[in-house]
């Protein structure tokens, strides 16, 4: 029987269609997985970027003064009995980076240039840079008062965002819990046991107010303060008091020349205000990068850090004409950490200490002394 033409016509039709969509079927999926492949090549390097990046942000390493002027700080570390690691940058480069002193004088354990230290009330401004972001986010400010997050709380219908950073909205610390507790409790024995005395004339400086920028800010986000760090932070050389105190050789907290035996408690529980642990090296990249435009926007930085009228402090750091414009400071259980830093992160002293005076701020002192020096003799430390 023959087939008439026109089905002849219309079959040869269909074939060419089948085989138009089964070749185009086939380059697509061709071009996907090609496509699929040069996704997964571009986030690979776009990981290892970020290792590498990382990779140079982890460790510095020990860097002996080449310099008349360096040697001469070596020297007034050492004659000051320092221990602890220093960090020297002028110029943007490394001028000098060693350890000092025992980390554990019974282990016979020394302290190295890359030891790691709690930050003690450094921490703050790192707290405060979770919170501006994440009111960035929200679409709020530091205008914003407390009583969005804690509306029962006395005096959170007046008190702002802004009070709590610059420690003058008025409240008072709270006792250390008698028990660990969880975050969430943490924050519900804060609130509980927080007392409202009216707003200041003076600053004060009073945990409690990042205490409760911590609640402010799990209330934000919905995460523990552990998760905020590792999202904003996650580049860097930061640990928590777990991790630090896992770690067999970690350096010990001395007070008066005694060693001081804590709890680790005490430095779990300083949430947002005492619980995170660096090195100098890391410590001075964070607030560099803090300075720079690499962690905030200036504006946002600009707000964080602007304190009220004939007060220096705001955002953790306080902002100060001489010798530096910046300077950070903490005193916990033996510790003590200083950063004096210039507008720019050039030029930085850095000295996280597990020595501590009580008698005064010797570390601190010291730090301001270094940089005061490097201001008049930078040219003998710069690198031709």
């Amino acid at each position: 029987m023959k087939v008439p033409r026109k089905w002849l016509k219309a079959s040869l039709l269909l074939i060419i269609l089948l085989l138009t969509l089964f070749i185009t079927w086939q380059v697509v999926g061709y071009y996907q997985q090609w496509q699929a492949g040069q996704e997964r090549q571009r986030r690979l390097k776009v990981r290892r970027q970020q290792e590498k990046i990382a990779g140079r942000r982890q460790t510095l390493g020990l860097v002996q003064p080449q310099t008349t002027w360096g040697k001469q700080v070596d020297q007034q570390l050492q004659k000051a009995g320092y221990s602890g690691s220093a960090l020297v940058i002028d110029h943007d480069k490394p001028v000098l980076h060693k350890g000092y002193g025992w980390a554990n004088q019974d282990k016979q354990i020394k302290n190295q240039p890359d030891s790691v230290y709690p930050l003690a009330s450094i921490t703050k401004n790192l707290t405060a840079v979770m919170v501006i972001r994440a009111l960035k986010q929200h679409h709020l400010s530091v205008d914003t008062k407390l009583a969005r997050f804690y509306p029962k709380l006395a005096g959170s219908q007046t008190v702002t965002i802004k009070d709590l950073l610059t420690m003058m909205s008025g409240y008072q610390d709270v006792p250390f819990p008698k028990q660990m507790l969880s975050e969430k409790e943490f924050y519900r024995y804060v609130a509980q046991h927080t007392k409202y005395q009216g707003k200041p004339e003076q600053w004060h400086y009073k945990a409690v107010n990042y205490q409760l920028l911590a609640g402010v800010l799990y209330q934000l986000t919905g995460h523990s303060y552990t998760r905020n760090r590792e999202a904003t932070f996650g580049q860097y050389r930061l640990i928590g008091a777990d991790s630090y105190f896992k770690n067999d050789r970690h350096a010990i907290g001395y007070r008066n020349g005694h060693k001081l035996d804590v709890d680790s408690k005490y430095f779990r529980q300083e949430v947002a205000t005492g619980n995170l642990m660096s090195s100098d090296w890391t410590a001075y990249q964070l607030v560099r990068d803090e300075l720079t435009g690499q962690l905030l926007t200036p504006s946002e930085f600009k707000t964080m850090t602007k304190p009220y009228p004939n007060e220096s402090y705001s955002g953790g750091l306080y902002s100060q004409a001489k010798p530096a414009p910046y300077y950070l400071h903490g005193i916990m259980l033996g510790f003590e950490s200083s950063i004096y830093i210039d507008q720019t992160g050039q030029r930085a002293v850095v000295l996280l200490s597990n020595h501590f005076n009580s008698k005064g701020r010797q570390n601190s002192d010291l730090a301001k002394q270094i940089y005061q020096t490097m201001l008049t003799n930078s040219h003998l430390s710069s690198f031709s």
